[in-house]
């Protein structure tokens, strides 16, 4: 119809102004588990024993800080080289290219090696998301938390399952209890952290709202 090929003409003569790439940071080292006192020792959750700082072939300063691992690195450099051969123009270094990054180590280290793959040998600055440029904040810093937007509430957050956490259980008790299984969970003592006399499993533990959005909100 006449209308279909007007609206056809409009999209080809369109052009491409600028393109916005939202990533998130690469392989990390884990989380300690709650009551764990380190990532490579999960007692009192399991007795099976973990990756050591040597398997991860990290200093103990990198891992405690969050750093990308090796393999992470590697990775990125990966991504960055596919996007730019995936390109349909060339990466030139007088284009006009911003790299804005949160202001955690992994986070910085992530925008350093996706360049490395993608600009190759292009200096390009990077801007990080810190006390020094405020306007970037709202779409960078991870931390940033304004009066004006305020987190979600726990009855915001019990919207997406109900608030029935017995049903939100049974609903995964299967795949619990192979986590169960495989982690030989759970000890006394691990139990009793949760107010619980004797032996439990990971399905016992009671749900506690800590409002922590990388944390699932919850936790147990």
């Amino acid at each position: 119809s006449p209308r279909h090929q007007s609206r056809t003409a409009d999209a080809m003569a369109m052009a491409t102004v600028a393109s916005v790439l939202f990533v998130r940071h690469g392989q990390r080292p884990p989380y300690p588990a709650p009551y764990a006192a380190s990532a490579t020792d999960a007692a009192p959750w399991t007795t099976l024993p973990l990756p050591s700082l040597r398997d991860w072939r990290m200093s103990a300063k990198d891992f405690a800080a969050q750093a990308l691992t090796p393999h992470g690195r590697k990775l990125l450099q990966h991504m960055g080289a596919y996007l730019r051969n995936m390109s349909k123009e060339p990466v030139r270094c007088d284009k006009r290219i911003y790299l804005i990054s949160d202001l955690y180590q992994r986070d910085i280290e992530s925008a350093q090696e996706f360049v490395r793959g993608y600009a190759l040998d292009c200096s390009l600055p990077l801007v990080i998301a810190n006390d020094s440029d405020s306007t970037i904040h709202a779409i960078a810093n991870d931390g940033y938390d304004p009066e004006q937007c305020p987190p979600p509430t726990k009855a915001d957050v019990d919207l997406e399952f109900g608030g029935n956490t017995a049903a939100l259980t049974e609903a995964y008790r299967l795949e619990i209890e192979r986590i169960d299984d495989l982690l030989g969970c759970c000890s006394r003592t691990l139990c009793s952290k949760f107010d619980i006399n004797g032996t439990c499993s990971i399905a016992d533990l009671p749900y506690n709202y800590t409002g922590v959005n990388w944390e699932g909100m919850y936790s147990g």
